[in-house]
């Protein structure tokens, strides 16, 4: 069970905030990189209990509900989920001051006391356990995979530099080929074929407007 209280867990989002970009083009949704570091930094605050906000009419309704159909499937969250106002971030600035202040936020769940996270209470999802606040961070933190994001920039280049026609599912072979030289190293890389293929396929529907 991936959670963000593990050490090794917390290390390998750690390497992968370093690995951020201001040019990323993630699959959480609408917002750019920075935006995106500043909601997940306001995300840890709440969790960890620096700051909290009322409960949503919507989540007293629903909210545990999804809360276990999230962390039953421990896949990463979709594009453009509901999010409470206070979450949602505009304009433009600095990326790597925020990247330190996420990774700073990030090493205080392995830092903190066993008590810490006692009566804590989502806007959405209600009263949380330590343990449903360790899987859903890391959860909420997987809607991103640089791997990926660098695979589908490659594929971006190849769609402006040759036309529509290099997103055909029949190109990806050839795709990942070119960029990974054999197909083994793309999977080490990726991850399994059908993983490979639903990244390209969601790519697609990113880049023609289907919840972009």
């Amino acid at each position: 069970m991936k959670t963000i209280f593990n050490q090794s867990e917390c290390d390998v989002l750690l390497d992968r905030i370093a690995l951020l970009s201001a040019e990323a083009q993630g699959r959480w949704g609408k917002m750019n990189v920075y935006q995106m570091l500043k909601h997940c930094i306001v995300s840890e605050h709440m969790f960890l209990g620096d700051s909290s906000y009322d409960r949503l009419f919507v989540g007293k309704l629903f909210g545990k509900m999804a809360l276990k159909g999230i962390l039953k499937d421990e896949q990463p969250l979709k594009k453009n989920q509901p999010t409470h106002p206070e979450f949602k971030m505009t304009g433009n600035g600095e990326v790597m001051p925020l990247k330190d202040s996420w990774r700073v936020l990030l090493s205080r769940y392995v830092l903190a006391d066993q008590n810490a996270f006692t009566g804590f209470v989502h806007p959405f999802f209600g009263a949380m356990t330590k343990d449903e606040i360790g899987r859903y961070a890391r959860i909420h933190f997987n809607s991103y995979n640089p791997k990926q994001q660098e695979f589908l920039n490659f594929v971006l280049d190849q769609y402006v530099k040759q036309g529509f026609e290099e997103l055909d599912d029949s190109k990806l072979p050839d795709l990942l080929q070119l960029k990974y030289r054999a197909i083994s190293d793309a999977r080490e890389e990726l991850g399994d074929v059908a993983s490979i293929r639903e990244t390209f396929i969601g790519f697609q529907e990113y880049l023609y407007g289907e919840g972009a």
